[in-house]
């Protein structure tokens, strides 16, 4: 044996521990989850409000291909707190289900549990959860530190090792999100090193949701596809602004998929708001930024054009139970879906409560 050979050899068990993922490196499988449909469920949103309504796994549609979990926390001592009878029944559907990881201090979080050498403990509990509620994987949140969080560059350094401990884990997908509110960190191989990642993930997850703050006057949403009116507000926050600086970084484009939200916005509220609650009447146009079905469609055309990959979230509080007594139940998922997939927009009187008229669309 060589000494090159050697040396490879003792990397792989310094890593992996184990030789049971030798036959798959790189953890991403068959599967090209960046262009799937992935819906990204919360579950039991009645905790959150009274106001809204559970999503029963059962009733999730039949277009969702992926099913993207997101009420699990992991806390500084590696203990992975998750709603398990819920997820159980999410697994039971035979649909691939990943759970994504929101630590409790985001960045700050990331900054306590990772070395040099990753978080083998943490690594190898993942894995074994995973194996034992039969979960296909991971999506890595809060990489990139907030407005009011200490910019602290290791954490962009050691997450390589702990990427490369996950790969050890046969077939796990894993799935980083990447937050474009501050577009300069998409250029930033210190924060986000895309060259080595790239071959470590499966897919990006591109968090294009609420880039601005909600104001009725100007936009149904918090997140404008582009400006078509040049005296738009040049603070105002599009998707094209992402997509061009994504382009300009490093990352591997063909893994990308972008957040579509389904998300009616109050300015007043300290909780989620849904489209049930729009269906019944109980909003303030002045208030709510809420998207059109139109708004919604034109998003997931907008996805597929780019050919990249989606994610619809968050699924509980789109018009679940048909309150808005459109064609079907889920008519903005639905909308958005049609988008992506070339099929036609389809309106509804009750859920397009919103003009279509602002300039900035």
């Amino acid at each position: 044996m060589g000494s090159s050979t050697i040396i490879l050899f003792f990397l792989f068990f310094y890593f992996c521990g184990e030789p049971i993922a030798a036959n798959n490196p790189t953890g991403a499988g068959d599967c090209d989850y960046s262009k799937k449909v992935m819906c990204h469920i919360k579950g039991n949103m009645q905790a959150s409000s009274p106001d809204l309504v559970n999503l029963e796994p059962k009733d999730i549609p039949p277009e969702c291909e992926v099913i993207v979990y997101g009420r699990a926390r992991i806390d500084e001592n590696s203990v992975l707190k998750v709603d398990e009878e819920y997820l159980k029944s999410l697994t039971e559907l035979n649909k691939p289900v990943i759970v994504t990881l929101s630590r409790g201090n985001l960045f700050s979080g990331w900054v306590k549990v990772l070395t040099p050498d990753g978080n083998t403990k943490e690594t190898n509990m993942l894995c074994e959860f995973a194996k034992k509620h039969k979960i296909q994987g991971y999506i890595l949140k809060s990489l990139t530190p907030q407005p009011n969080e200490k910019y602290n560059e290791d954490v962009g350094k050691y997450i390589i090792s702990y990427l490369k401990q996950l790969n050890c884990c046969p077939d796990l997908i894993i799935g980083v999100a990447v937050d474009p509110h501050f577009l300069s960190v998409l250029t930033n191989e210190r924060l986000l090193n895309f060259c080595e990642m790239n071959d470590l993930v499966t897919f990006y997850y591109i968090q294009t949701f609420r880039l601005n703050y909600c104001d009725p006057k100007l936009y149904n949403g918090l997140t404008p596809i582009g400006k078509s009116n040049p005296n738009a507000p040049k603070n105002l926050f599009i998707m094209e602004d992402v997509v061009t600086y994504l382009k300009e970084s490093k990352i591997d484009f063909t893994k990308v998929s972008f957040v579509v939200d389904i998300i009616p916005d109050d300015i007043n509220a300290k909780v989620f708001s849904s489209y049930s609650q729009v269906c019944k009447g109980k909003f303030d146009c002045s208030t709510w930024c809420v998207q059109t079905t139109k708004n919604l469609y034109d998003k997931g055309k907008y996805v597929k054009d780019l050919q990249c990959g989606i994610m619809v979230m968050i699924l509980d509080l789109d018009d679940i139970q048909n309150d808005c007594e459109c064609d079907s139940p889920f008519f903005g998922f639905k909308n958005v879906i049609a988008g992506f997939t070339g099929g036609s927009h389809t309106p509804c009187q009750k859920f397009d409560v919103q003009s279509m008229g602002f300039p900035f669309y």
